[in-house]
């Protein structure tokens, strides 16, 4: 079951107090060098992109007149 609380663990709230903001600082849960960050933030990029070219084949492409939504 997917927890519904809203209340934000202690661990998390003492990472985030420390200025640790994970990815976007090099620090959280886990550390990054700048190395390794560079190379996340290439694939993630890389992999966005190829998720929106294919959004925008999928709505470009016509579909037959009277065809329902897919």
């Amino acid at each position: 079951e997917i927890a519904s609380g809203t209340t934000v663990p202690p661990t998390v709230q003492r990472i985030v107090d420390a200025g640790h903001h994970g990815f976007k600082t090099g620090q959280g849960f886990y550390r990054y060098s700048p190395e390794s960050a560079e190379q996340i933030r290439a694939d993630r990029d890389q992999r966005y992109l190829s998720l929106l070219k294919l959004f925008h084949q999928r709505t470009t492409v016509p579909r037959p007149s009277g065809s329902g939504p897919v």
